[in-house]
């Protein structure tokens, strides 16, 4: 019994993570003008800001639609283009996912769960191959495959000009790490605050420098990091 507790503990933790994820997207969309959403500038990138929305919205429906019946198909994703398009039925969508997810009964954790194969471009699209995982496991991949989106959200919009919040598109257990060395930082750091605001002041002036030169650098290098996007296959 006590094991069945921590399990089911463990499938809450994960769904309210993918939730927490799913509420940032939707902050951010709400943020956004018509432009920022939906088209990509003078970058040189295949896919905007709402069209990795509509993809993680693909992958959660997917999950939902599936996970009642056992068989979860990825490869039968809808890519409404109007997702990617309207940021009004895009927030739609986010918060009846989010809604779902919060009243997703779990009956064990561990129970098998078949999940189509990524196959060939070529391959029969009727007759998907199936490999067993379970509904924690394809929860944690959501939550990956988000935030592993949102970072190439995010840096489309820094390009742009827009800031979408230092902590969008980064993991979790970054985040944690960051906040605990920080801590740590400050622990140690009790006294001299003068000596480290000293400090802080010549750090902040080299680093302005750095960050110039290395934006210069990754504008130059784009094209090599949305190499990418033919990976994720939106």
């Amino acid at each position: 019994m006590q094991g069945r507790s921590h399990q089911s503990q463990d499938e809450n933790k994960l769904t309210a993570g993918c939730v927490r994820v799913l509420e940032q997207g939707l902050a951010l969309v709400e943020r956004l003008d018509d432009a920022l959403y939906s088209a990509t500038g003078a970058l040189p990138v295949r896919s905007g800001v709402g069209a990795h929305f509509r993809h993680c919205v693909d992958f959660f429906e997917g999950f939902l639609a599936g996970a009642r019946s056992g068989r979860v198909d990825y490869e039968r994703r809808e890519r409404d283009p109007l997702v990617a398009r309207d940021r009004a039925f895009a927030a739609t969508k986010l918060r009846i996912i989010i809604a779902e997810l919060r009243t997703l009964p779990f009956a064990d954790g561990d129970a098998p769960l078949k999940v189509s194969l990524e196959d060939e471009a070529d391959s029969a699209p009727d007759s998907p191959r199936w490999c067993v995982s379970t509904v924690s496991r394809e929860l944690q991949f959501l939550l990956s495959h988000t935030v592993h989106h949102y970072a190439l959200v995010a840096l489309v919009l820094r390009l742009q000009g827009f800031e979408p919040g230092a902590e969008f598109g980064v993991a979790p257990s970054t985040l944690r790490h960051w906040r605990s060395k920080a801590g740590a930082h400050q622990e140690r750091n009790a006294d001299g605050a003068g000596a480290r605001e000293d400090a802080g002041a010549r750090d902040g002036a080299v680093t302005q420098v750095d960050a110039g030169a290395h934006e210069d650098v990754g504008v130059r290098g784009l094209s090599s990091v949305f190499e990418e996007e033919a990976v994720c296959a939106l």
